[in-house]
């Protein structure tokens, strides 16, 4: 992992730490610099509503993502200022889509993320655990972590977790856990585990192991799946993880109305 020190408009940072299991992804991005994330209007915190956008690097496939706070009657305004011909994935609240459609037609649902956390109380979690090392389902597993990850940046003091863990059989990767965002109370972590070993819980068992390592550092998990991903959703619901947000995925792209004289 990557210490840095923290970077990033004070405005933006105080209000992302205030909310900080919505948006832990533009918290960590923010404060590490580990990408450029903005607040549009500038001082939309300030005001109360407005867009956080992160860019990303579109040549290796990421998208731009816009994450929005206050009413949609106020933060929809600011789509016309997004930066022009450059495709966001926006990620609306439930709550807010309805509303917000009304005011932009345009906009269609491409998917629903459910951001999911451990609802367990931390302050219970102060020893040491020490999960079994052997997958229950035979001794041909076994779980391999990893204390570095170059890509991962996090701020100085922010350690003392496990960024990457692998249940390995012999020696290839049967499953991963990596944690891709990481903040002072939470840790976002993606799963994926090979084709020919999905369906007899490999990653709901590696990720409970996962887990418990987070709750000893202190540390809250975050587990985004989509909707339509059937076989992640149950493993949030075998690991009892909680369902706090849901955001519809809209893909936005902004084309500058032409000069009046050429209308």
């Amino acid at each position: 992992m990557k210490e840095v020190l923290e970077t990033g408009d004070l405005r933006w940072l105080a209000f992302l730490r205030s909310h900080e299991l919505a948006f832990n992804a533009e918290l960590h991005l923010l404060q590490t610099g580990q990408k450029q994330v903005i607040c549009l209007p500038d001082n939309g915190t300030e005001l109360g509503y407005g867009w956080f956008l992160t860019f990303a690097d579109s040549e290796a496939g990421e998208w731009n993502l816009g994450h929005p706070f206050g009413s949609p009657a106020l933060y929809q305004k600011s789509l016309d200022f997004f930066p022009p011909e450059t495709v966001f994935h926006l990620l609306i609240p439930t709550e807010d889509f309805s509303e917000l459609r009304n005011l932009r037609p345009l906009l269609a649902t491409a998917e629903k993320l459910i951001w999911h956390k451990d609802p367990a109380d931390l302050d219970r979690f102060q020893e040491k655990q020490f999960p079994s090392e052997i997958f229950p389902g035979g001794g041909e597993f076994r779980i391999r972590c990893l204390d570095e990850d170059p890509s991962l940046y996090i701020l100085e003091n922010q350690g003392g977790f496990i960024p990457r863990s692998y249940l390995m059989a012999g020696d290839s990767i049967a499953s991963m856990v990596r944690v891709i965002h990481a903040t002072a109370e939470t840790l976002e972590i993606y799963i994926e585990t090979v084709p020919e070993k999905r369906g007899i819980g490999l990653g709901t068992w590696l990720l409970g192991n996962v887990i418990n390592g987070f709750r000893t550092a202190g540390r809250r998990l975050v587990y985004v799946t989509s909707e339509e991903n059937t076989s992640s959703r149950r493993v949030a619901e075998k690991l009892g993880l909680a369902q706090y947000q849901v955001l519809h995925r809209c893909v936005f792209k902004r084309t500058p109305s032409p000069p009046s004289n050429m209308r």
